[in-house]
């Protein structure tokens, strides 16, 4: 069977359609959330050279890997650069900076444990 048979073929029974969100940090950035459940966020990011967030304790444990570009980790003794094909871990209730920290766009998968609820994050000026 040719895989254009396989595109073809319904089975919207198990797709999942993300909700698309546009972030505006210090740049606008995307991201596409694939979330189900309360217990596992699965987010896909797409954000611009130069895009950063705020500093920020997160109450939840995020794995993930890049997919495109460099990811930039900063904590408060030390900056960690995962790159293409390189997967990451940011332990919960730790304080982080995530940046893009290429040339270029940055692409990276998140799984979230739980998943994202807006009152699971808390922004800091320093950490």
């Amino acid at each position: 069977m040719g895989t254009s048979s396989l595109c073809s073929q319904n089975t919207s029974s198990y797709k999942i359609v993300p909700k698309v969100l546009i972030i505006e940090d210090n740049v606008e950035r995307q991201l596409f959330d694939f979330t189900q459940t309360d217990d596992l966020g699965i987010i896909e990011m797409i954000a611009p050279k130069d895009w950063t967030e705020p500093i920020v304790e997160l109450n939840y444990v995020t794995r993930g890997f890049v997919i495109e570009g460099c990811l930039g980790l900063q904590f408060k003794d030390t900056t960690t650069i995962i790159k293409k094909d390189e997967g990451f871990i940011i332990p919960k209730n730790k304080r982080v900076r995530i940046f893009n920290a290429g040339d270029g766009q940055l692409k990276v998968v998140e799984i979230l444990q739980p998943a994202y609820k807006e009152d699971f994050v808390k922004f800091f000026d320093s950490f």
